[in-house]
């Protein structure tokens, strides 16, 4: 069971039990782990890989200074859930790395640099934006970082 981290965590880990994935039959390849709940489990790939298998590596892609790529989705997003993950490097101080928001841009959940530190900036309307900033990784160092981010 993921009970975080922490005194009451011990002999747990983030995600599912090898246990539960073994039991349900679930088995997750080389490049991905086991996520969800019992009942709701899955295989998600690792950065830099993607595919039904997850054995198909990701191409990186590079943006110039205020260049910036728009998709529109093919599917409607869970309401009350999001979850991403990218893979970046950069020598860069501030700046956008992505930002989701609805239709019409009233909600929106932000990854960004600021002063060298990565930032989540989540603005649900009408609450108040609410930010949580990584005080201690310097990530403008232009080797590749991972970042993960769940709500």
């Amino acid at each position: 069971m993921d009970l975080g981290h922490g005194i009451l965590s011990q002999g747990s880990s983030p995600g599912c039990p090898a246990a539960e994935c073994s039991e349900s039959g679930l088995t997750c390849g080389l490049h991905s782990r086991c996520r969800g709940s019992p009942g709701d489990l899955r295989c998600e790939c690792q950065p830099g890989w993607s595919g039904q298998d997850c054995n198909t590596a990701t191409s990186p892609a590079t943006f110039q200074v205020n260049s910036y790529v728009k998709l529109a989705l093919s599917f409607t997003p869970l309401a009350y859930s999001t979850s991403l993950q990218l893979r970046f490097r950069t020598r860069r101080r501030r700046g956008e790395l992505v930002v989701l928001s609805s239709q019409h841009g009233r909600d929106r959940l932000a990854l960004q640099l600021v002063r060298g530190r990565l930032c989540l900036i989540l603005h649900l309307h009408p609450e108040d934006p609410r930010s949580l900033c990584l005080t201690r990784a310097a990530l403008t160092d232009g080797r590749w970082h991972s970042v993960e981010a769940y709500r």
